[in-house]
C-alpha cells in the first residue's frame, strides 16, 4: 500500500508478523494474518510478501531498471551539453544595437542655426515637407503651426505648446490677456507698464497725450505684432509718428504694441 511501509518476521507458530509505519512516519496499529495485513481502521492490503514474489517473478524487470538507469544517463548528458551551451552564450560578446537616428523637420524653419544646431546632435535635417510628416521633432516658424498640431503624433515633438500663438507667442495677444489678469489682480500686477494695442487704442493712446499732444517728455516704444530680433521697433515721443504708424498698420491688416519705455 502507498501508505504503509514494510517489516515481516516470522513468529514462532508460523504466522508472518508485519509492522507498518504510515509515510508521515507515523505509528499505526497493525494487526496480523496469515495472508493480509489489516490497518487500524479496518482497510485490507495484500501481504507485501506476496508482492515481492509477484515482482520477482515478472517478466523483464531488471531489463527494465536497465533502461531506466540509461534513460537517466541519457538525459544528464543532454542536461550538462545543454548547460555548456547556456555558458558560451552568456561568455559570447554582446553585439551592439544599432542606435535610431533622429529625423528633424527643418521644411518650416526660417532660420539656418537650427538646422546646424539639429546636425550637429546627430539627427538628420529633413527640408523638403512632403517628407517631413513622419519626422521626431518638427520646428515650425510660420504660419502653418495648427497644421502641424493636427498632424502629431505622441512620439513626436513641436517647438510650440497648443495656444500659444494664440495667447502668449503674439505680442498684442499676450498685452490683451495681461490686462486681462491686471483688471482681476491689480496688486499683483503692478509691474506692467501702461500698454496699447495699435491701430486699435490709438484714440486711448492719444487721450494719453493731454492737451497738447505734439511730443510727450516720455518715451514709448512700438514694436510690430509678429516680428522678432529688433526688427520694426521704434522710440519715440510723438504721437504723430505712432498715429502714423497705426494708419499704415490698418491698411496692411497688421498690429503692434506700445508701451511706456522703461
Amino acid at each position: 500500500s502507498s501508505g504503509l511501509g514494510r517489516a515481516s518476521t516470522a513468529s514462532p507458530d508460523g504466522m508472518s508478523g508485519c509492522a507498518a509505519r504510515s509515510a508521515a512516519g507515523s505509528e499505526l496499529d497493525v494487526r496480523t494474518t496469515d495472508s493480509t495485513v489489516v490497518a487500524d481502521g479496518g482497510v485490507a492490503e495484500e501481504a507485501l510478501d506476496d508482492e515481492d514474489e509477484g515482482r520477482a517473478e515478472a517478466p523483464g524487470a531488471g531489463h527494465s531498471e536497465t533502461a531506466v538507469a540509461t534513460a537517466a544517463a541519457a538525459a544528464g548528458a543532454a542536461g550538462a551539453g545543454s548547460i555548456d551551451a547556456q555558458t558560451r552564450d552568456a561568455q559570447a560578446p554582446l553585439r551592439p544595437k544599432k542606435k535610431a537616428v533622429i529625423t528633424f523637420n527643418a521644411s518650416h524653419s526660417d532660420y539656418e542655426a537650427v538646422a546646424a544646431v539639429a546636425e550637429a546632435r546627430g539627427w538628420r535635417v529633413v527640408k523638403d515637407a512632403d517628407k517631413a510628416a513622419s519626422c521626431n521633432v518638427h520646428w515650425i516658424d510660420d504660419g502653418t503651426i495648427p497644421d502641424w498640431f493636427k498632424k502629431t503624433e505622441p512620439w513626436m515633438r513641436v517647438n510650440h505648446f497648443p495656444g500659444m500663438n494664440n495667447a502668449l507667442a503674439r505680442k498684442t495677444r499676450l498685452a490683451r490677456n495681461m490686462a486681462r489678469m491686471q483688471r482681476l489682480f491689480t496688486k499683483a500686477y503692478q509691474f506692467l507698464p501702461p500698454t496699447w494695442v495699435l491701430p486699435d487704442d490709438i484714440a486711448d493712446l492719444e487721450r494719453r497725450f493731454g492737451p497738447d499732444p505734439a511730443e510727450s517728455k516720455l518715451i514709448y516704444i512700438v514694436k510690430p505684432d509678429h516680428l522678432c530680433q529688433g526688427k520694426g521697433i521704434f522710440l519715440t515721443t510723438e504721437l504723430q509718428r505712432m498715429k502714423n504708424a497705426a494708419a499704415e498698420m490698418r491698411m496692411k491688416n497688421e498690429s503692434a504694441v506700445v508701451q511706456r519705455y522703461i
